[in-house]
């Protein structure tokens, strides 16, 4: 039996969509989580989570240098 890979079955117009959607929806979310950031004290588990999110969404998009960044200041947070 063969086995596609996700890539495969997907519709060019179809991802160009998804991907629309997703970079529109990304820049508030992250722009909310600095705002936030900014106005409160500094909360180490929040932090975290937020950078794990940005971690998922930039190995979604394949960002993986990006997404390499954003794990290395997850370490620094957790260094502290």
């Amino acid at each position: 039996m063969r086995y596609h890979s996700p890539q495969a079955v997907v519709f060019p117009d179809s991802a160009k969509l998804h991907h629309y959607s997703a970079m529109s929806n990304f820049a508030p979310a992250v722009k909310l989580m600095l705002d936030d950031s900014l106005t409160r004290t500094e909360d180490p588990c929040q932090a975290l989570v937020g950078c794990t999110l940005i971690i998922c969404f930039e190995m979604l998009i394949g960002d993986h240098q990006r997404a390499t960044k954003h794990a290395q200041g997850g370490f620094t947070v957790l260094k502290q």
